[in-house]
């Protein structure tokens, strides 16, 4: 007999595709169940806005720099991006210390306080496993590959950014 997997039939249909890749993720053991519902429930947060997870993190980082005008956002729309941030950076943080341990994300760390091309790839990553599109690339995976790209090369006059290089 053939197991029949349930699919997510919410109606938002990047919704649902997300949300299966991240059950997916969890029962193959590669991401915690606390990581995927807090990347679900933020990943909802954006759907039923209305709104595609790209929009909210060019919303986000035009506001961070300047070339979105507060005023150009509604309020509600503003909260609703800061707060699904603050909720994937959080788990997300806690994914890279608990994959990693806190001397790889210290580094991690300084790599991207260091080099802007380095936050740059740790933010795409990190909103693509959200999304669960991050093709099996582990958070060590993506770590060893920077360190072994950057090494101990930092500078360490770069202005102070967290682990998604805000």
């Amino acid at each position: 007999m053939v197991e029949t997997v349930k699919k997510s039939e919410t109606g938002y249909a990047s919704y649902d595709e997300g949300s299966d890749k991240l059950n997916g993720l969890v029962d193959e053991g590669s991401m915690t169940a606390a990581e995927g519902q807090v990347y679900d429930a933020s990943k909802a947060e954006i759907a039923f806005a209305g709104l595609q997870v790209d929009h909210v993190v060019e919303t986000l980082n035009g506001l961070a720099d300047g070339s979105i005008d507060e005023a150009d956002v509604p309020a509600d729309v503003r909260a609703m991006a800061k707060h699904v941030e603050n909720e994937v950076r959080e788990a997300s943080t806690k994914a890279v210390v608990n994959e990693m341990g806190k001397p790889a994300f210290d580094h991690l760390s300084e790599m991207v306080n260091a080099h802007a091309g380095v936050a740059k790839v740790v933010e795409r990553y990190a909103i693509d496993r959200a999304q669960g599109k991050h093709g099996g690339v582990s958070w060590a995976d993506l770590y060893q590959d920077l360190n072994e790209q950057i090494g101990n090369t930092l500078y360490h006059d770069s202005p102070q950014r967290d682990v998604l290089g805000r």
